[in-house]
């Protein structure tokens, strides 16, 4: 009877080390998994980050032509007043800029 307890406390052992070494096998392979979905998403990030960068790029050069285009309009302009009509409307400007006015 002793033998038949020591070959099943035997038998149990053993099947508790398979089933641990499982549970071993198991984890790496979910940790694995984990840390290749953390790289694929990782790189996801980045390259969406860094559509982002060139989409903010284009759009901040459009806006910068936009404003350097409408700036040369009224270079243009301004360049075919005359020296009066630029005087005026600089000390317009002037007034609304200085507190009290011209002195």
């Amino acid at each position: 009877m002793l033998r038949d307890v020591i070959a099943v406390e035997s038998d149990i052992q053993k099947n508790l080390d398979l089933e641990k070494k499982r549970v071993c096998e198991w984890l790496d392979k979910v940790r694995n998994d984990a840390e290749e979905e953390i790289v694929r998403e990782e790189e996801r990030v980045r390259e969406e980050l860094a559509r982002s960068i060139v989409g903010a790029k284009a759009e901040a050069e459009a806006e910068a032509a936009e404003i350097v285009e409408k700036a040369v309009a009224r270079a243009g302009i301004l360049k075919g007043l005359g020296s009066e009509s630029l005087k005026d409307i600089a000390l317009k400007r002037i007034t609304r800029i200085l507190p009290g006015g011209i002195l």
